[in-house]
């Protein structure tokens, strides 16, 4: 099971890459999540160490895997 940030920035990332074709900068996901820059950081890596995302420390070049919804 994902921690609630971890959850809500992931599915934040999927709608993103769904509706707008992108995804967010890091701005928007502040706005939308409510944290701060490093909060989202150290989500994104451990999203990432558990396969949910490959991220190479650059949110333009996000990819997510098809099962994340799995971890949930």
């Amino acid at each position: 099971m994902l921690p609630d940030h971890e959850r809500k920035i992931i599915t934040i990332l999927y709608n993103f890459s769904l509706k707008k074709r992108r995804m967010p900068t890091m701005s928007e996901l502040q706005t939308k999540t409510g944290l701060s820059e490093d909060q989202i950081w150290k989500a994104l890596l451990n999203l990432s160490e558990r396969k949910a995302i490959v991220f190479d420390g650059k949110l333009e070049t996000i990819k997510i895997d098809d099962g994340w919804w799995t971890l949930k």
